[in-house]
């Protein structure tokens, strides 16, 4: 507004008028007469938020002024006060879009008036949903929006309004727990005409009291919003919570049962009684299955956070900090042995405390007050998808009888259920009461069900039945044969154990090979199963105690992110200089001053307070249950770091690993959401991560040697003040470097007398650094054509990594001219695999010049795609009788293999080699060339003459790289032994 009046005050002559009523507005038209107001010569006047007591002077002014007169209004005003102007009409509305540049003036400005203890603007408004009225009572706790709330349901009292106020108070509880109206169903339940309801509810949502959506759904514009109406409505008798509740179970969507459960028996639990006899009659009446499933689903939330109210109240208020609570929690609900753990004693009586707590279930007070004849007809209805849900409703309770008998009644048709579905439906019944699961699958169909694994599940191969000494095993396998898509062997290996248990719940064993496209065992990391059934929980149980974890986590959990990451930004700021001058002091043999010691210990027990915060991260994260790294970079920097650290050499391994582990941490702390601060720790974060950094180097220097940090007294006291670390981790690498350099020396000069010479480089291996020194080695062989260096790794390379050392990793790059041919890297520790360019990191440190294989990148992905296309020709995979995701797959990749063919001949117009890559397709789709089982044996250090093939087609395409920058076969080689 004041910048519309700034902008025109050169034609415009403004007067702002601070105060008036109704019977002033004379006066203001009497001094625009005298001004000689006219179209040509025009006068404004200006108030300011018109809803605080200038409503009746603006609307007896917007009477008097017409068009012509040359006299102009121009005011402000809440949104929520817009109904208080009888003369609204004679004005144009501009609602300008209030954007966050406004909402951070509004934070600045109250937050330099000290109204406001937040720290960030983002958060705050963020929560709002973009409403002004309530991002200011966010920021400020302030009054503001329950008066103006206060004086709308006053008003609706005064006037007898008494619909509306029905209205409100049902919705604003339903919008309390997050759940929404159904507006016919709200007609039913307050006994008011539809018409009547619909001009209520347009009365309100002009208000800005409630909202409506297309679908007929109801809801408040802002839980805040709907809280305070929801006091407010409930001020004076009779209406009272439990009636409002009872109205509000009659009037809810059938899916918005599971907030509205939760949140009334969590914050109302006086109306519980209410709540459950509302609930049982519109089940009885309706017979609706989705309605009892939500509705379980939100009694079994409230039974988990009425549980967990009283049980963190008890232990926190015994000792335990917050930051443990989530721990405590998952032990007890997973009922972990944490008999042997050495855990603190306020933990492990935290943990017994919880185990046999329970409150009352009022899952069973529901259960108990429906009939067997409505429980039978809710059950045996139901779908397959909505029966599993409902069994997930009834973990962790005792199952009635009339539920259990109306659960055997039912015969569920699982012919057109995914088998993936059928399998954790069985699962999550076999939890409950493996009688049931029995009954449901009996021979013919358990059978049938097992038949049905090779062509609905992707990857996995018939079932066969044996005798197991623990009982009946089921045993499949899965066919490893394309990389692309199969990325984690154990993520198809797992689950289709899991898959097998389900459906045959007879069954005790699963297990699973990973075959390789020769059909043999691949023989990689988890590539093989055998899994008892009681070491497989069905989804049901992990989801169940999620909702413990998660229920403990949002209890204690901080208030706001912002806050959160004040916190921590503050507790690392302070921990710098004094994590720095305990390390300083430790090294040069000193004690820590007793001042420094109680603000480390301060920090410390700060650290331990600290949550993460209860909701989602702005970047949409999901809310961390348990500590965050950045909490736990505080925690353990501010305590263990110096405590470990000072008794070195002792468990020195042990201390390298963790620190690793903290350096993970601080990157991971540096991908907070900082924004929301408006400020970043990097630089703290930089000298935290080179001071850990420094620490796990003297650490493996003191484990190596075995002596004690004393070593280092005489360097350290001779440095400058605060650089001890400095000067004794610059004197660790000086002996590093020099001890590197020896032993580069003795494996060169061991090389030499074998006749093998080439350039070999080191550096330390921080990945895996135990035992030191461990490290890298990258060796670079110079070679004439590409089709010699198969000929030299069977010749050599085995000696090389003899002499360098076993369990050494070493990259192996072949070089023509001053060319690195980086895609025929090989590496490995024991046995060598190809890499292609897992190297060029380093080459490009050493500045060593890469050959631009442009032809060969080019064909890399056709060849990735020939190959795992004939892997799944050689098992028939992808075929009409397989599942519909591995024929989506295979179909993907002919489509995608044709592309990319059609891309490399348009590269290499006009060379020897446009057309090879396609006839080599053709071969091996034509069965000449078995290209995934030559990459089989190949894993298994044996070459064919079918991976011989595709050598020979790579070869052509490197020498023709090659030709295209003047290298190639007969070239001389200038290089010799460089290192580093």
């Amino acid at each position: 507004m004041w910048e519309v009046a700034r902008a025109i005050r050169h034609t415009v002559r403004w007067f702002e008028i601070k105060r008036g009523d109704a019977a002033d507005a004379h006066l203001f038209m009497r001094l625009a007469q005298a001004l000689r107001a006219s179209p040509t010569a025009p006068l404004g006047f200006i108030l300011d938020d018109v809803g605080r007591g200038g409503s009746s002077l603006w609307d007896s002014l917007s009477k008097e002024v017409g068009g012509g007169s040359g006299i102009l209004l121009l005011g402000s005003i809440r949104e929520e006060d817009v109904f208080m102007l009888t003369a609204r009409a004679r004005a144009k509305e501009v609602r300008p879009p209030v954007e966050e540049a406004v909402a951070e003036r509004i934070w600045h400005r109250l937050l330099e008036q000290g109204r406001t203890s937040w720290v960030g603007w983002r958060e705050p408004w963020e929560r709002s949903g973009g409403l002004l009225l309530e991002f200011t009572h966010i920021l400020t706790r302030g009054e503001r929006i329950e008066t103006v709330l206060s004086e709308q349901v006053d008003r609706r009292l005064r006037e007898s309004r008494d619909a509306e106020l029905a209205i409100l108070r049902v919705t604003s509880l339903a919008s309390m727990a997050g759940a929404t109206i159904d507006a016919e169903r709200l007609s039913t339940a307050l006994d008011i005409a539809p018409g009547d309801l619909s001009r209520g509810l347009r009365r309100l949502i002009d208000e800005h009291l409630v909202s409506a959506k297309e679908d007929g759904r109801i809801e408040g514009l802002h839980q805040l919003r709907s809280a305070m109406l929801f006091d407010l409505c409930h001020a004076y008798p009779p209406s009272a919570p439990s009636r409002t509740v009872i109205e509000a179970v009659h009037s809810v969507h059938s899916d918005s049962l599971e907030a509205l459960g939760a949140h009334v028996l969590v914050n109302h639990p006086g109306a519980t009684s209410a709540f459950v006899a509302a609930l049982a009659s519109r089940l009885e009446r309706e017979h609706d299955p989705v309605a009892l499933v939500t509705a379980l689903s939100g009694m079994g939330q409230a039974h988990i956070e009425a549980t967990l109210r009283a049980w963190v109240a008890e232990v926190l208020s015994a000792g335990l900090e917050p930051s443990q609570i989530t721990l405590a929690a998952r032990f007890a609900v997973a009922n972990i042995d944490v008999s042997s753990m050495p855990l603190p004693d306020r933990l492990r009586n935290a943990i017994g405390v919880l185990r046999p707590r329970s409150a009352a279930d009022p899952r069973t007070d529901l259960l108990s007050a429906l009939s067997r004849t409505s429980l039978h007809q809710m059950v045996t209805t139901t779908d397959i998808h909505r029966l599993r849900a409902l069994i997930g409703a009834l973990v962790g309770m005792e199952l009635p009888e009339s539920l259990r008998s109306a659960l055997l009644a039912v015969k569920p048709d699982f012919e057109a259920v995914d088998l993936s579905d059928v399998a954790d439906l069985l699962g999550a019944i076999h939890l409950i009461d493996p009688r049931i699961a029995s009954s449901w699958v009996e021979a013919p169909v358990r059978n049938r069900l097992l038949e049905r694994v090779p062509c609905e599940i992707p990857w996995a191969g018939p079932v066969t039945v044996e005798a197991a000494p623990e009982g009946r095993l089921l045993r499949s396998v899965i066919y490893y044969v394309a990389p692309s898509v199969q990325a984690r062997l154990n993520d198809e290996v797992a689950p289709l154990c899991a898959t097998l248990l389900g459906l045959d719940p007879s069954a005790m064993v699963a297990a699973v090979d990973a075959l390789a496209a020769d059909g043999r065992p691949s023989g990689l990391p988890d590539a093989s199963k055998r899994i008892p059934r009681e070491n497989i929980a069905p989804t049901a149980l992990p989801a169940w105690n999620q909702r413990w974890i998660a229920a403990a986590a949002r209890l204690v959990g901080n208030e706001s992110y912002t806050d959160y990451l004040h916190r921590s930004y503050g507790m690392l700021e302070r921990l710098l200089p004094v994590l720095e001058r305990i390390v300083d002091t430790t090294l040069r043999g000193k004690p820590p001053q007793a001042k420094i010691l109680e603000r480390f210990g301060n920090i410390h027990d700060a650290s331990r307070q600290l949550t993460p915060p209860r909701d989602a991260a702005p970047n949409g994260s999901a809310p961390a249950e348990h500590s965050t790294p950045l909490q736990n970079l505080l925690f353990h920097c501010s305590a263990d770091l110096i405590r470990r650290f000072i008794k070195l050499p002792d468990n020195y391994g042990a201390f390298v690993l963790w620190t690793g582990d903290l350096l993970k941490n601080v990157q991971e702390a540096r991908e907070e959401p900082w924004e929301l601060l408006g400020r970043s720790p990097a630089k703290s974060l930089d000298r935290l991560e080179s001071l850990i950094a420094s620490l796990r180097l003297l650490a493996i220097e003191t484990g190596t040697q075995g002596a004690k940090l004393t070593q280092w007294i005489s360097i350290a006291r001779s440095a400058l003040p605060d650089d001890a670390l400095r000067s004794v981790k610059m004197a660790v690498e000086r002996k590093l470097q020099a001890s590197s350099m020896s032993y580069l020396q003795g494996v060169e000069a061991e090389l030499r007398r074998q006749a093998i010479e080439l350039e070999l480089h080191t550096r330390p291996d921080w990945e895996t650094p135990l035992p030191w020194p461990n490290r890298d080695f990258l060796a670079i062989a110079d070679i004439s054509s590409p089709c010699d260096w198969p000929a030299w790794v069977e010749a050599h390379a085995a000696q090389v990594q003899s002499t360098i050392g076993e369990g050494r990793q070493v990259w192996f790059v072949p070089r023509i001219d001053h060319l690195a041919l980086s895609c025929l890297t090989i590496k490995g520790r024991y046995s060598l695999f190809a890499s292609p360019y897992s190297g060029d990191d380093w080459l490009d440190t050493l500045q060593q010049p890469r050959l631009n294989d442009i032809l060969t990148r080019e064909a890399q992905r056709s060849i990735e795609l020939i190959t795992e296309l004939d892997g799944m020709r050689r098992f028939r995979l992808g075929e009409k009788d397989r599942s519909p995701a591995e024929q989506a797959v295979r179909q993907d990749h002919e489509r995608q293999l044709a592309v990319a063919l059609k891309a490399f001949e348009a590269q290499a117009e006009g060379t020897s080699v446009q057309m090879q890559l396609r006839k080599f397709s053709e071969d091996v789709a034509a069965g000449n060339v078995a290209l995934a089982e030559g990459l089989a044996a190949l894993l298994r250090n044996r070459l064919t003459s079918d991976w011989a093939a595709l050598l020979t087609l790579q070869n052509a395409l490197l020498e023709q790289d090659l030709a295209a920058v003047g290298c190639g076969q007969g070239a001389n080689n200038p290089h010799g032994g460089n290192r580093t």
